[in-house]
């Protein structure tokens, strides 16, 4: 039974991420003309922003589970404003929702995305086409992620366009549920994960 281990960006008074902050606690990098991610060191951002290699290996090396504290397992982190609070609501580990989770299953395709309880079918769109380019989908979910046992520390990363920049963002992969079925994008096979995550991560970008 792995520990957790929680990792966040420095927070206001109130305990709550400020604006400033927010828009500084994803790492930037660039691709090299391999499309290989590099951090970009002449950025100096502050606070630091969060390292997805360091924060796995860490995770890996102390035998625990990241969680994320940018992004609690909350209502908050589902709703503007975190009203009304839905009790059925359960944030799950993939591994607690199916036997053998798996971030990609046989490959890729735009038939593997599927919507849920959000009106977001622009995400859903956006999420099928960006299969369809395989260059910009290895740019935007990373093949580093996975959850083979040798691997696997709750932790996830995607990186998407903003500001005319590359992000790295960090996530932990616990999603919300009811009767451990996902509420919102998932797969057409129950143990992939990438989409779900996904969604999760660009939540958490413009959340």
């Amino acid at each position: 039974m792995k520990r957790v281990i929680r990792a966040s960006v420095a927070d206001s008074e109130d305990g709550s991420p400020t604006l400033s902050r927010r828009s500084s606690r994803f790492m930037v990098v660039d691709f090299t003309n391999d499309e290989i991610a590099h951090k970009t060191f002449n950025n100096h951002q502050n606070p630091p922003p969060q390292d997805f290699y360091q924060l796995k290996q860490r995770c890996l090396s102390e035998n625990t589970l990241f969680e994320d504290r940018d992004f609690p397992p909350t209502h908050a982190s589902l709703t503007k404003d975190g009203s009304n609070p839905d009790p059925s609501v359960q944030w799950l580990r993939p591994g607690q929702i199916c036997r053998k989770p798996k971030f990609f299953v046989e490959g890729v395709s735009r038939f593997d995305v599927r919507q849920g309880s959000l009106n977001d079918c622009w995400l859903l769109t956006a999420t099928a086409n960006l299969t369809a380019n395989q260059r910009i989908f290895r740019k935007t979910v990373p093949l580093d992620n996975s959850f083979e046992e040798e691997e696997y520390a709750g932790i996830f990363h995607f990186r998407f366009w903003q500001f005319g920049q590359w992000v790295d963002v960090v996530i932990d992969d616990r999603l919300p549920t009811k009767d451990r079925r996902l509420i919102f994008m998932s797969s057409s096979q129950k143990n992939e994960f990438w989409s779900a995550l996904l969604e999760k991560a660009y939540a958490k970008l413009y959340g």
